[in-house]
């Protein structure tokens, strides 16, 4: 993994490759460098479907919740439908952000208890 590679790196990549190549050779560089990542990009996606749009992808999820809705038995409720230990956050964003924010509260409390014990 790099580390964080600040503006002032750069500038010093930058540098040692002008002074390397000479600026005449740099847009040749680029160039050469753009073609690369395309070609490796189009064969890294080469046999994947194209993505969906958000339009397909709210029909998808709409079509799926109609047809779990006509699962469901007229006489039950919508909560007893659905299984023990399955997922009861409608959004799993929401779930995401809310298990994120429970987290940084426990690390926030460990490291307050933590500090009070210091001397």
């Amino acid at each position: 993994m790099l580390p964080n590679i600040g503006i002032p790196e750069l500038i010093l990549i930058l540098a040692v490759i002008v002074v390397i190549l000479g600026p005449g050779k740099l847009p040749e560089l680029g160039k050469t460098l753009g073609r690369t990542v395309k070609e490796y990009w189009k064969e890294a996606h080469r046999d994947l479907p194209p993505p969906k749009s958000r339009r397909e992808l709210r029909e998808e999820r709409e079509k799926a919740e109609r047809e779990q809705a006509a699962a469901v038995p007229a006489g039950r409720p919508r909560a007893a439908a659905l299984e023990p230990g399955g997922d009861y956050v409608a959004d799993p964003a929401r779930r995401g952000v809310f298990t994120g924010v429970f987290r940084a509260f426990q690390l926030a409390w460990k490291i307050w208890r933590w500090r009070r014990r210091l001397p």
